[in-house]
């Protein structure tokens, strides 16, 4: 059992003990500043603690003298907080701590700005070319909700139709910092107004009538620490409503996973698919947000086996030279100049490139699987779009190494097989880690 763990977790967007409780939310007091983030990523003095289920995780950080920013009660136990190396060490060595990791700035997958209209759902709704210009489905993802973990939508905007509601703010009405603490129109980077759009926009969504929740755990530049996703993610498990799905497009542009460990996101990330929220990620832009992808299996989050790890690819079926590639690959969607709606005002648009911007292509299509069958479980939903996905479509098939590459293509029009045709969840609400412990689910 790891004790202290030293693995650091940078997150990058990619392009309360019961169910009624309100969300634990942020203490100013402990509020990190981007001016602490280290060179390597890591925020110095910051740190993620995970208990054991059985241990009494407020009660813990009082005993330490801890102020908690965040307590997390449902996927994982446990808390986040600034405090001194020797507090650390000490908890290390505490039987009833499992893991306590420095915490690590996460931003959103860097985008690029393009001119054109989109051409990804004209592409994702048919097998091969030529494009007809045409978005057929069968399915529009009514009854569904999908979760942008992002930095936040702009929810008044025309592509929404007033589906689109304001879920968990991380930094919201933080008094110590204006900028982080912006909450205006709900979106201040834009970034997750994008994703938003992709997943469910009246025009430029893949499933049309969607009900979309925005999770903001990203401030205005795009950044946040892992403590933050994972409150968001802890938020979504609490206060979720099943059929669900959710997107992140976010991610470590630092490979960490070559530390040989898991970090308590990763942790986060298996507990809430366990739930019963099936997850679609981004694979990443390359190392640093770069402009040469690298192998997505030495990234936090993007290799994570239960999660849906989407690459990009370009109008003519090729992989995109900044999009991560591997055997952790699950699927491949359009990512490169993609439109859909900004936060400017409430009916501009903008084109953008990323893995943030193939993610939510098949974020929108589990939504469309899971309105055909909603109980279908997370891997019921992942097998069906992966197994009715465009096959070995996209090149090159092969990496430099002479391995072979995950090469399938999304496919929206992908149907539920007649066994799960017309399944229900067992509950409306996710099935988490706490609410198996006290006999919920």
């Amino acid at each position: 059992m790891t004790r202290h763990c030293k693995f650091l977790l940078a997150l990058a967007a990619l392009g309360a003990c019961n169910d009624s409780a309100p969300p634990t939310g942020p203490s100013p007091m402990s509020t990190p500043s981007t001016a602490l983030v280290a060179s390597d990523g890591s925020i110095p003095g910051h740190y993620i603690v995970v208990a054991n289920w059985s241990a009494d995780a407020p009660a813990l950080a009082a005993e330490y003298g801890i102020q908690p920013r965040y307590v997390y009660t449902d996927l994982l136990n446990g808390f986040s907080a600034a405090f001194p190396s020797s507090v650390a060490d000490a908890l290390a060595t505490d039987p009833r701590v499992l893991k306590v990791s420095v915490q690590r700035q996460l931003s959103k997958v860097a985008t690029v700005t393009q001119t054109g209209a989109t051409w990804g759902l004209d592409r994702i709704d048919q097998r091969a070319f030529p494009m007809d210009s045409l978005y057929s489905y069968d399915f529009n993802g009514a009854g569904v909700t999908t979760y942008i973990i992002d930095t936040g939508i702009r929810y008044s905007h025309s592509e929404f139709e007033g589906r689109a509601v304001k879920g968990f703010d991380a930094f919201a009405a933080d008094p110590t910092d204006p900028l982080l603490g912006y909450d205006g129109s709900g979106d201040c980077d834009g970034h997750g107004t994008h994703v938003a759009g992709t997943v469910g926009g009246k025009t430029w969504g893949v499933a049309k009538k969607v009900n979309l929740v925005g999770v903001r755990v990203l401030n205005c530049a795009g950044y946040g620490s892992d403590a933050d996703v994972i409150a968001g993610m802890d938020w979504v498990a609490k206060n979720g409503i099943l059929p669900a799905s959710a997107n992140m497009s976010l991610g470590d542009p630092v490979p960490t996973k070559t530390l040989g460990t898991n970090g308590p996101v990763d942790d986060a990330v298996k507990a809430l698919i366990a739930s019963g929220v099936t997850l679609a990620v981004a694979a990443g832009n390359g190392w640093g947000n770069g402009t040469v992808g690298a192998d997505a299996c030495m990234f936090p989050i993007a290799n994570v086996p239960e999660a849906i790890t989407v690459a990009a690819s370009t109008r003519t079926d090729t992989r995109t030279t900044w999009t991560n590639y591997g055997a952790c690959i699950d699927i491949f969607a359009p990512g490169s100049g993609i439109t859909s709606a900004t936060f400017d005002n409430d009916n501009s648009s903008g084109s953008k490139s990323g893995t943030s911007m193939s993610t939510p292509h098949v974020a929108g299509a589990a939504a469309l699987v899971l309105q055909q069958a909603p109980g279908a479980t997370p891997a019921e939903v992942r097998d069906v779009l992966v197994s009715q996905a465009t096959q070995n479509i996209i090149l090159p098939t092969t990496l430099n190494n002479g391995h072979t590459m995950n090469s399938h293509l999304l496919y929206s029009r992908a149907a539920a097989p007649k066994t799960l045709i017309g399944k229900q969840p067992k509950s409306t609400k996710p099935c988490t880690p706490r609410r198996q412990r006290d006999g919920l689910c």
